[in-house]
Protein backbone atom coordinates (compact mmCIF):
# COMPACT_ATOMS: atom_id res chain seq x y z
CA UNK A 1 0.00 0.00 0.00
CA UNK A 2 1.04 3.93 -0.82
CA UNK A 3 1.25 5.86 2.11
CA UNK A 4 0.60 9.80 1.23
CA UNK A 5 4.98 9.68 1.94
CA UNK A 6 5.63 7.75 -0.84
CA UNK A 7 3.12 9.66 -3.02
CA UNK A 8 5.63 11.60 -6.06
CA UNK A 9 5.75 14.58 -5.69
CA UNK A 10 4.21 15.19 -9.47
CA UNK A 11 0.76 13.37 -8.36
CA UNK A 12 0.49 15.52 -5.15
CA UNK A 13 0.31 18.80 -7.73
CA UNK A 14 -1.98 16.59 -10.14
CA UNK A 15 -4.15 16.69 -6.99
CA UNK A 16 -3.87 20.35 -6.14
CA UNK A 17 -4.88 21.40 -10.24
CA UNK A 18 -7.71 18.39 -9.98
CA UNK A 19 -8.95 20.72 -6.51
CA UNK A 20 -9.15 23.70 -8.68
CA UNK A 21 -11.66 21.53 -11.47
CA UNK A 22 -14.00 19.67 -9.92
CA UNK A 23 -16.03 22.28 -8.00
CA UNK A 24 -14.96 20.62 -4.15
CA UNK A 25 -13.93 24.24 -2.81
CA UNK A 26 -13.93 27.60 -4.59
CA UNK A 27 -10.69 29.47 -3.94
CA UNK A 28 -10.20 33.22 -4.59
CA UNK A 29 -8.74 34.93 -7.21
CA UNK A 30 -4.98 35.16 -7.04
CA UNK A 31 -4.01 39.24 -6.85
CA UNK A 32 -3.09 41.08 -9.90
CA UNK A 33 0.12 42.14 -7.55
CA UNK A 34 0.85 38.51 -6.40
CA UNK A 35 0.73 37.38 -9.93
CA UNK A 36 3.26 39.94 -10.85
CA UNK A 37 5.47 39.15 -8.05
CA UNK A 38 5.23 35.50 -8.78
CA UNK A 39 5.88 36.21 -12.44
CA UNK A 40 9.10 38.25 -11.74
CA UNK A 41 10.68 35.51 -9.31
CA UNK A 42 10.03 32.54 -11.89
CA UNK A 43 11.23 34.72 -14.92
CA UNK A 44 14.27 36.01 -13.19
CA UNK A 45 14.90 33.66 -11.07
CA UNK A 46 17.45 31.50 -13.00
CA UNK A 47 16.57 28.51 -11.06
CA UNK A 48 13.21 26.94 -10.35
CA UNK A 49 11.60 27.79 -7.44
CA UNK A 50 9.53 25.51 -5.14
CA UNK A 51 6.16 26.64 -3.79
CA UNK A 52 7.28 27.00 -0.23
CA UNK A 53 10.10 29.24 -1.42
CA UNK A 54 7.61 31.73 -3.25
CA UNK A 55 5.40 31.68 -0.30
CA UNK A 56 8.03 32.30 1.94
CA UNK A 57 8.50 35.25 -0.79
CA UNK A 58 5.07 35.99 -1.83
CA UNK A 59 3.71 36.12 2.18
CA UNK A 60 1.49 33.72 4.19
CA UNK A 61 -1.90 35.97 2.79
CA UNK A 62 -1.16 34.49 -0.52
CA UNK A 63 -2.51 31.49 -1.92
CA UNK A 64 0.54 29.88 -3.71
CA UNK A 65 -1.08 26.74 -5.22
CA UNK A 66 -3.67 29.65 -7.03
CA UNK A 67 -1.21 31.39 -8.24
CA UNK A 68 0.66 28.68 -9.79
CA UNK A 69 -2.35 26.74 -11.31
CA UNK A 70 -3.37 30.65 -12.60
CA UNK A 71 0.31 31.21 -14.01
CA UNK A 72 0.02 28.04 -15.76
CA UNK A 73 -3.54 28.37 -17.07
CA UNK A 74 -2.61 31.53 -18.45
CA UNK A 75 0.33 30.51 -20.09
CA UNK A 76 -1.41 27.66 -21.68
CA UNK A 77 -0.67 27.25 -25.22
CA UNK A 78 1.72 30.44 -25.33
CA UNK A 79 5.54 30.92 -26.65
CA UNK A 80 6.65 29.41 -23.12
CA UNK A 81 4.81 27.76 -19.60
CA UNK A 82 4.84 27.58 -16.38
CA UNK A 83 6.11 23.38 -15.49
CA UNK A 84 6.91 21.90 -12.29
CA UNK A 85 10.46 20.27 -12.20
CA UNK A 86 11.92 18.12 -9.54
CA UNK A 87 13.52 20.88 -8.06
CA UNK A 88 10.35 23.56 -8.25
CA UNK A 89 8.67 25.59 -10.38
CA UNK A 90 10.15 27.30 -13.72
CA UNK A 91 9.08 28.85 -17.15
CA UNK A 92 10.40 27.03 -19.96
CA UNK A 93 10.09 27.02 -23.71
CA UNK A 94 6.95 25.37 -25.26
CA UNK A 95 8.33 21.53 -26.19
CA UNK A 96 6.66 22.03 -29.84
CA UNK A 97 8.76 24.88 -30.43
CA UNK A 98 12.28 22.93 -29.39
CA UNK A 99 13.21 22.93 -33.37
CA UNK A 100 13.51 27.03 -33.17
CA UNK A 101 16.61 26.11 -30.85
CA UNK A 102 18.89 23.90 -32.48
Amino acid sequence: MTTPKDTPHADTMRRIEDAFTDGERPRAEPSADALRAAEALLFAGGEPISAKALGEKLGPAVDVAAVLMRLKADYAGRGVQLVETGAGWRFQSAPDLGSLFV
